[in-house]
């Protein structure tokens, strides 16, 4: 799940077909102030042109699970303020944020689930304002629209962004690719997300599964290695043990990369290597209880650590 991403240096790149001050964008947002209603957002927010800018900065990945879409699926472009109407909203009559329907800083890539699953969710906690355009007044100008304005910043979203909010404090997850969260906002994330869906903890598990087996095969091939050598080769071994496991810490340390899927899980993994690893238990084994080599993975681990100092 979510990474913090720098937001401010996307914002900066407004496509051209959604710059209100560009030729190519004025008429657009003309017409949208006309409207008055989500239903005059046209499909520019969508376009390639605006696809590929976003790619630049997120990949192909989901800016809310951090999965890359699989299949002949691919990311959707995603109004993080709904465009048409809110879900369960306490202000009556609200057409929905639809003054932001081609807002730059509004569009965030996501995959067809969380899309799907959020759809025009945006929760506020209790007693928050909720931010509408008064027809009365004029039209929201680019400054007022910016996710970053004082004016938007008035609504306590209880939804975060990973774009412009520090997400990483609000998640943990455990060693079977499950996540929680012990904060309101990290709460509403999930449940609005479904973060915890079947087929991203599938995902996540598998990804841990992964590292898990590799981490065996170096442990089983040392106790190996070691059983069919006498004691003046042992150091050679020690060499050997040393190598591998240092090609898969780093290969863990990778992980974290924005660029990876589940970047986020590879930072749990990485930094709670013990619990996610030693401890883990499957088919009633565990490494720390029953591997006698497992003491020394630990002191690697560590030494792999200062090696980085």
């Amino acid at each position: 799940m979510m990474i913090s991403l720098d937001g401010k240096s996307r914002f900066k790149s407004i496509p051209p077909t959604l710059d209100s001050t560009h030729p190519k964008g004025k008429d657009k947002w003309e017409k949208l102030e006309k409207s008055k209603s989500g239903k005059g957002v046209g499909s520019a927010y969508g376009s390639e042109a605006v696809r590929k800018e976003v790619r630049k900065y997120h990949g192909y990945k989901c800016i809310y699970c951090e999965g890359i879409p699989v299949g002949v699926s691919r990311p959707r472009i995603d109004h993080f303020r709904p465009k048409d109407g809110v879900k369960d909203c306490e202000t009556d009559n609200f057409k929905g944020y639809f003054w932001l329907g081609y807002e730059w800083s509004n569009l965030v890539q996501s995959c067809d689930s969380c899309n799907t699953h959020k759809s025009n969710q945006f929760p506020l906690d209790e007693g928050s304002p909720r931010i509408f355009w008064d027809e009365k007044s004029p039209f929201p100008g680019p400054e007022m629209r910016s996710i970053l304005s004082a004016w938007l910043k008035q609504e306590k979203r209880l939804l975060l962004n990973p774009e412009i909010d520090k997400v990483e404090p609000h998640f943990r997850f455990t060693k079977d690719g499950q996540i929680f969260s012990h904060t309101k906002r990290g709460k509403t994330t999930i449940q609005v997300l479904k973060l915890d869906r079947g087929d991203l903890i599938w995902r996540r598990k598998r990804k841990i599964d992964e590292y898990y087996q590799k981490l065996i095969r170096i442990l089983f091939g040392f106790e190996s290695l070691l059983s069919n050598m006498n004691k003046e080769s042992q150091e050679f071994a020690q060499f050997i043990f040393w190598n591998d496991l240092s090609m898969f810490f780093e290969e863990l340390l990778e992980a974290q990369s924005p660029e990876h899927e589940f970047s986020r899980l590879g930072f749990y993994m990485f930094h709670e290597f013990e619990d996610f690893f030693l401890q883990r238990e499957q088919d009633g084994f565990t490494i720390e209880k029953d591997l006698k080599d497992h003491a020394e993975l630990v002191r690697n681990f560590y030494r792999y650590l200062l090696s980085l100092t």
